[in-house]
């Protein structure tokens, strides 16, 4: 297969055709059927950049879901500071698979407004965590060693302070953005009459 604006050149055996890109896949398992006997060049399949950022925070979101659940769940024990901090971590790894798997399925179906509905919960559920996780690390980030382990804290704590960072972020991000579209509402307005 080749790429040419758009469309893909199959060649299967002699024969040469010329598809649209919604008919590539139909024409891949016809080749694959009959025994992959035609020759296929991976150049044609060029996935966009939106569905590549969006396996990549898929990605990003399970590895650091995995990492609070291992951790969470090695130290459950080790806290006698603050017996919750453990749960806080484990907790919220939980909740970082679970926001992976609603992307996953958000982008691959067709029921957007419970998907978003499960989104707006998540999120209002990760918020509120967050304040509860920082209740919990924060009141004993001065006296924590020999009585709670030394990975678990500083991990809690760190990746605390990271959520806040991107919190941040993002809000400013969502400011600038609010601030550029009234500015061109202005400006369309101010031309317009």
């Amino acid at each position: 297969m080749e790429w040419k604006g758009g469309r893909c050149a199959l060649q299967h055996k002699h024969s040469m055709l010329l598809l649209r890109e919604e008919d590539i896949t139909t024409h891949l398992k016809i080749l694959h059927s009959s025994g992959g006997r035609g020759r296929v060049n991976k150049r044609c399949h060029k996935p966009d950049i939106f569905t590549v950022g969006v396996v990549l925070v898929i990605t990003i979101l399970c590895i650091i879901g995995i990492t609070f659940i291992i951790i969470g769940a090695s130290y459950l024990d080790d806290c006698a500071l603050e017996r919750h901090i453990p749960i806080y971590v484990l907790v919220q790894g939980i909740h970082f698979l679970l926001l992976a798997t609603t992307l996953a399925i958000l982008f691959t179906s067709d029921h957007f407004a419970l998907l978003f509905l499960i989104l707006c919960i998540l999120g209002t559920f990760w918020f509120c965590w967050l304040i509860t996780g920082s209740i919990w690390v924060f009141q004993h980030h001065i006296n924590y060693h020999g009585k709670c382990h030394n990975v678990l804290f500083l991990f809690a704590f760190w990746t605390l302070i990271v959520q806040y960072i991107g919190l941040s972020i993002a809000f400013l991000a969502s400011v600038i953005y609010c601030c550029f579209f009234c500015i061109m509402l202005w400006a369309c307005v101010a031309v317009n009459g």
